[in-house]
């Protein structure tokens, strides 16, 4: 099954431009220093023992997840993107990637418990829609995973999340309605998109706010990562069935263990990603550059707004999605060849240094 530009399930606030409307935009923006070294122990010791398949009230199994995730608020210089996380480990938590994509800084909040603290990003899966933070003292993990549940239709389930940003978590009932799905998430900021595959399908009205956060059996087991969704669109449409999306927690968790063992593959990516120092939207004639970051990488070489990308180190570049796939797979710190085309239709053409961000 394919559906086409679904949206995710962050929420954005600020500019116009970024709100109230769902988010996953790419902001480049630099950091102010390099991640520390991960030092946790291995994710499967931190995690708290598979518990009894036994059904929880509504009551207890809200208050039974809300113990053990987390309200993230990341900072993208113009806007704020809202969005929640699954304590999963020792100082370790899960997210969305676009809840943090494009972050100058990350801080998690615990509701009602005054704990505010600064996140760093240790390592993400932008195919997988996954980030994994580390965010000092942080009270243990207390939620189960039940990656070998047998999820199938029919299946009761639970999404509880940070909906609409509100900063409190809200719980949305609802089913399993199909396994296997592949979707397509386009983001609202500059049009670029991502397939995401082998996801759940469920009826629960998951909402803005809600990425990152679990989707739970009836005994409060995480079996998903809630994704994307349109319940948000269909709140305008009569008796229209809400549809949302999540990422299995066994693959979630495989990129956890990636990411804290430090090991990198073709999707996984370790440290903070690379920055070109760019705000981009997709125009007839490619990736337009909307914003430029002072001092960034392309401000340095004379990238200005309304100049449009055409290569990335020789690759020609079509959309902005063409420059989020080699950014990808990039590293702060990398040389690459920049050419485009300036205001005055010229082509210009210069090596820039990657930034880091998101530390």
């Amino acid at each position: 099954m394919v559906v086409a530009a679904i949206a995710v399930v962050a929420v954005g606030t600020g500019l116009v431009a970024t709100a109230p409307a769902l988010r996953d935009g790419v902001h480049d923006v630099p950091a102010a220093a390099p991640p520390a070294a991960p030092s946790h122990e291995p994710v499967e010791d931190a995690r708290p023992a598979d518990v009894a398949e036994v059904a929880l009230e509504p009551a207890a199994l809200e208050q039974h997840v809300a113990s053990g995730i987390v309200v993230i608020d990341t900072d993208l210089g113009a806007s704020h993107t809202a969005g929640t996380g699954i304590v999963v480990a020792d100082d370790t938590v899960l997210t969305n990637h676009h809840v943090v994509d494009g972050g100058r800084s990350i801080v998690v909040a615990i509701p009602g418990s005054g704990t505010v603290s600064h996140a760093y990003l240790l390592g993400y899966d932008r195919s997988r829609d996954l980030a994994v933070l580390d965010v000092p003292g942080l009270p243990a993990p207390t939620l189960s995973f039940a990656p070998d549940a047998d999820v199938t239709p029919g299946t009761a389930i639970t999404a509880v999340g940070n909906a609409e940003g509100a900063g409190v978590f809200a719980a949305a009932p609802g089913t399993v309605t199909s396994v296997g799905n592949t979707i397509t998430t386009r983001s609202a900021t500059d049009g670029s998109l991502n397939r995401l595959h082998d996801l759940i399908e469920v009826d629960a009205r998951v909402r803005p706010g809600d990425s990152g956060g679990p989707l739970v059996d009836a005994a409060g087991r995480v079996i998903g990562v809630n994704t994307a969704g349109d319940a948000d669109q269909n709140t305008r449409m009569q008796n229209a069935r809400a549809r949302s999306f999540a990422i299995p927690i066994a693959d979630a968790l495989a990129t956890v263990d990636a990411v804290l063992a430090g090991r990198e593959t073709d999707t996984v990516h370790i440290g903070p990603p690379p920055a070109l120092g760019v705000e981009l939207a997709d125009r007839g004639h490619g990736p337009q550059v909307q914003a430029v970051t002072p001092d960034g990488p392309a401000d340095l070489v004379g990238i200005t707004v309304g100049d449009v990308l055409t290569m990335f180190d020789g690759a020609p570049l079509h959309s902005s999605t063409d420059v989020r796939d080699h950014m990808n797979d990039a590293h702060p710190g990398d040389r690459v060849q920049i050419t485009w085309l300036d205001a005055a239709g010229a082509t210009r053409s210069d090596t820039v240094v990657l930034v880091s961000r998101g530390r």
